[in-house]
């Protein structure tokens, strides 16, 4: 985090997410800072070499034209949510049967952890993950869901081959894989659930449904009636959580230099 001279403005990144505008963000508390800082924004963030992210929550014509003036363009747009504070309903009984989703903290469990959130958002680079993950398996919670592998084999070489994995998968065993992910969070005297994914061939299962509805549960044993999460527009993932009853309580455009 750094903070500018004479500002209000909190700019936080991260080299190692260089281009990913949710670790890499500048919040504005007012538009007098915004429009003193254009020009010393553009020069650090050049300076600097990082791609610094604007989010602004309040956008009049004036600042528009001002962004454009600056060469900022706008990229995308960020929602935070609120949950209801009654638990949600998944689709079926079966599928509560099919789905498990449990607390980790075993360093084998949060490796697997780790792999499974990377291939969710398609992340390449496993490692500046690894190093998160690990540095802060005591501060947040970390849930992983498993689905009930229907196509088991019944073969005893198979058999024998998964027993040896087991002892590589920290106890998972070959019934459930791995399918899930998501991390809760606590900050400011809230709880806030980030890391949500799933496998892409597992989808439209309902285990991320499931997911966030052991949150919740998770969520009312540490005292807190709701969690509040953070998605992107362009990740087209605002239906989803309307359907389950969450509500966009802030809404701000993110806009980048050009």
């Amino acid at each position: 985090m750094k903070q500018c001279e004479n500002t209000s403005i909190n700019l936080f990144f991260n080299r190692n997410f260089s281009d990913d505008y949710f670790f890499n963000r500048i919040y504005f508390d007012n538009e007098n800072d915004i429009l003193k800082s254009l020009i010393f924004l553009k020069s650090f963030l050049t300076l600097e070499g990082i791609s610094g992210y604007l989010h602004l929550k309040n956008e009049t014509n004036y600042l528009r034209k001002q962004f454009k003036k600056s060469n900022f363009i706008y990229v995308d747009s960020i929602y935070t949510l609120e949950s209801p504070t009654k638990l949600i309903t998944t689709t079926s009984i079966d599928t509560e049967k099919e789905i498990s989703v449990t607390k980790i903290n075993d360093t084998v469990l949060l490796n697997i952890w780790t792999n499974i959130f990377c291939q969710s958002f398609n992340i390449k680079d496993h490692c500046p993950f690894m190093e998160i993950v690990n540095k802060n398996k005591q501060k947040f919670v970390f849930l992983l869901a498993t689905l009930k592998n229907k196509n088991k084999s019944k073969s005893k070489n198979k058999e024998n081959k998964n027993k040896n994995n087991d002892t590589h998968n920290g106890g998972i065993d070959n019934d459930n894989i791995p399918v899930g992910v998501c991390l809760l969070f606590e900050k400011y005297g809230c709880l806030g659930l980030y890391c949500l994914g799933t496998l892409p061939e597992y989808r439209s299962r309902g285990i991320a449904k499931m997911i966030v509805k052991t949150s919740l549960q998770i969520a009312y044993t540490m005292k807190y009636d709701k969690i509040f999460l953070q998605t992107f527009q362009n990740d087209n993932y605002i239906d989803f959580y309307k359907k389950i009853k969450f509500k966009v309580i802030d809404k701000r455009k993110i806009f980048q230099i050009n």
